[in-house]
């Protein structure tokens, strides 16, 4: 809703006391995600009672309303990483931007387009443009994708073992697990 509102810098009471909550956006809101915002919105400020006082920020995950770094580390990993069956792993034999990358995969980060339209963003296509087989999902895009099959193909005939297709980052992990080769080949097997 921000990122439609002219007026960044208005006041909470301007707001709650103009005709309506979008009468300052430089656009209507669309059906999807952002009419679910807005109507969020005004949900929340239905239930607000102003007090004659300035306008503050108020941090609402300490008790004392103080902003902590702790306390959105805590509310992030509460809420984005619930699944630690299979914990990320770090393979010091790479780079740690492949680390990091390897983290977003596995934690279904990355900006597809699948993820870009179900946060609402209007996008021409969620197919994947190198197959135009499958929507662009992460897995698609690392394990299902027809081109990364056969690279994964290549690679495993490269190193002289077998592979099977996987379809996600825990039926890799299964698969590297399994792989009988000396456990330092293996973490660099990982990296590649």
């Amino acid at each position: 809703m921000f990122a439609l509102e002219l007026t960044k810098n208005a006041t909470v009471s301007s707001k709650l006391n103009a005709s309506s909550l979008d009468n300052s956006f430089r656009r209507k809101a669309r059906s999807g995600i952002e009419e679910m915002q807005l109507n969020s919105l005004a949900e929340i400020s239905r239930m607000t009672t102003l007090v004659p006082c300035e306008d503050r920020y108020v941090w609402t995950l300490e008790s004392d309303g103080v902003f902590s770094v702790a306390s959105i580390r805590k509310e992030i990993d509460g809420n984005r990483f619930q699944d630690v069956s299979l914990p990320t792993r770090w393979v010091k034999s790479v780079p740690i931007k492949v680390n990091i990358i390897a983290w977003k995969v596995k934690s279904n980060a990355l900006p597809t387009r699948f993820n870009i339209s179900r946060r609402g963003m209007d996008i021409d296509s969620i197919v994947c443009p190198i197959c135009n087989a499958g929507v662009e999902s992460t897995n698609h895009i690392f394990f299902q994708c027809v081109v990364v099959r056969q690279i994964m193909r290549k690679i495993s005939s490269w190193w002289n073992i077998d592979y099977s297709d996987v379809n996600s980052y825990e039926e890799w992990q299964v698969w590297l697990v399994s792989i009988q080769i000396q456990s330092k080949l293996k973490g660099v097997l990982e990296g590649v």
